[in-house]
């Protein structure tokens, strides 16, 4: 929905399930509960998370450590008789409610649907009051690396490893993609890759930061323009410490000085008349119904010598029979997101135990 990866939390007793929004950008969990303004109730009323129906709900006392420890996370606690929390995003909506635990539950790796592995007293928010637009989720599955995402509360049952599988957003609705926690997250094979995860005080804590060292459409690097200069130089020093993955970004977003070194090679080796601006997208090209026209491969280059060669499918969007897109913009910032549609039918791992992320 609106460009995102769904998966559906089994939470309370008896189980209800809920379709929530996976995010590698953020660390709380939350879903749309009960008593919740501003939550499209009469289109999705059936599919909040009802607290009062569940007998394992606890909403969390504001002398509870974890109420005190939700500041150093950023969600912001506050008392009003129980723990509450206030969480905003970086597009400027946010949610507030009730801190609460409860029972969760997944399928069991490998076994049917009533062979499931159960977790209590998980920790999420219990959204009372929404802004922005969350019409498209009934809440938002955080997997960050801060202390109240769900790898890190399940961590030490689950080797504080994940991983998933997103499929095209060309695939049928019927085709499912798969998030993997724990043990069954391992990527087995002779053509799997690793780059490691960056961490340092300057960079936020949450985020899965990744060291992508250059880029080539093609096959011919992409290379920035110095003005003051006059020669060309390397995109690496625009990313470096400066790029993360995120599941919860659809278009990868590239700092300016890239997005225009990579808009324009794009443009030289693609030889078809371009187009204004479609579906919100900068680059465009008439196609005149022809998608199988060789558009040009890009290649990711992160450290450990790993190389992430991205198809069409991955780079390019057919937004109608006779425009093909660029799948990037500009991040208008120094921070540069690889976002969903670059990572789709890739195997990608995240652990957290030997920090890094694997292909």
């Amino acid at each position: 929905g609106e460009g995102e990866y769904m998966m559906e939390l089994s939470i309370g007793t008896p189980p209800q399930l809920i379709p929530a929004m996976i995010d590698t950008g953020s660390d709380l969990v939350w879903l749309k509960c009960d008593n919740c303004d501003h939550c499209d109730l009469d289109h999705h009323g059936e599919t909040i998370f009802f607290s009062d129906a569940s007998s394992s709900y606890k909403k969390l006392p504001c002398n509870s450590t974890h109420c005190s420890g939700m500041s150093s996370a950023g969600i912001g606690p506050r008392c009003e008789e129980t723990c509450k929390y206030k969480y905003e995003y970086g597009d400027g909506s946010r949610t507030s409610g009730d801190v609460g635990s409860d029972r969760i539950s997944f399928r069991s790796h490998g076994a049917g649907e009533d062979h499931r592995s159960f977790f209590d007293g998980f920790l999420f928010g219990c959204g009372r009051k929404l802004k922005g637009d969350w019409n498209f989720t009934q809440g938002l599955i955080g997997l960050g690396q801060k202390s109240h995402s769900l790898i890190q509360q399940l961590g030490d049952k689950l080797g504080y490893k994940f991983s998933y599988c997103l499929v095209s957003y060309d695939s049928p609705p019927s085709a499912k993609s798969f998030l993997f926690l724990g043990s069954s997250a391992a990527l087995r094979g002779h053509d799997v890759v690793s780059t490691p995860i960056l961490h340092g005080d300057h960079l936020d804590q949450t985020l899965y930061y990744v060291d992508l060292q250059s880029i080539t459409v093609g096959g011919v690097p992409v290379v920035v323009y110095d003005k003051e200069s006059g020669h060309n130089t390397s995109v690496g020093p625009f990313l470096a410490n400066k790029t993360v993955i995120d599941s919860g970004t659809t278009y990868t977003l590239l700092t300016p000085p890239v997005y225009e070194a990579m808009r324009k090679s794009i443009e030289e080796q693609v030889i078809l008349p371009t187009l204004g601006n479609s579906a919100g997208l900068d680059l465009c090209f008439n196609s005149s119904g022809d998608t199988s026209y060789g558009f040009p491969s890009v290649t990711f280059y992160f450290a450990n010598q790993v190389q992430l060669v991205l198809p069409f499918e991955n780079i390019f969007q057919v937004t109608s029979r006779d425009v093909v897109c660029l799948s990037m913009d500009s991040s208008g910032g120094d921070l540069s997101i690889i976002g969903n549609m670059q990572q789709q039918n890739f195997h990608i791992l995240y652990d957290l135990v030997a920090s890094q992320i694997s292909f």
